[in-house]
């Protein structure tokens, strides 16, 4: 089995990544495995959706995975980095089966464990507590279209929301 090893069609459900013939599937895919595995063993573990928070971050289609290399940014204001200019995907956090994923989503499924711990069944990591230290741990930068920002360590970016 594997996170996100290419492919237009990878599975997004515990079902379809399941019978998958390799096992490929999206963070969704993967969310749901560990939630039911967890609910199996009469642990509360419920899959929660990651996205940029867009009230802090206007007009954010999405987020960078670690590890991007932030340079001389070449433009102004909330978003003056041009990505693959300014701003180079570097070999990030390996995933299951896949030693560099994609550096950058729209949103991204974890699972919270009752008591408010975040795990990553994705990148197989965790636990996080709070919300902000998964972020901080995992997410290198925001991001509108072509043009991003760095992520602010101090300040809470993403929201997790069931």
């Amino acid at each position: 089995m594997g996170y996100w090893r290419g492919g237009t069609a990878t599975p997004y459900s515990v079902e379809m990544i399941l019978r998958a013939p390799d096992g490929n599937g999206q963070c969704g895919a993967w969310a749901e495995l560990l939630s039911a595995c967890a609910h199996v063993h009469g642990l509360g573990a419920t899959k929660v959706r990651i996205d940029p928070d867009r009230v802090r971050n206007p007009g954010a289609q999405g987020f960078l995975v670690k590890k991007w290399d932030f340079g001389t940014p070449s433009g102004t204001g909330h978003y003056p980095y041009l990505l693959d200019h300014d701003v180079l995907d570097e070999t990030g956090i390996p995933g299951q089966d896949n030693d560099n994923p994609p550096g950058g989503f729209k949103d991204h499924f974890v699972v919270r464990q009752n008591g408010g711990q975040i795990y990553d069944p994705s990148y197989g990591v965790g636990p996080y507590t709070p919300d902000s230290a998964h972020e901080n741990a995992a997410i290198d930068g925001i991001y509108d279209g072509p043009w991003a920002r760095p992520q602010d360590p101090g300040v809470q970016e993403l929201t997790y929301s069931p």
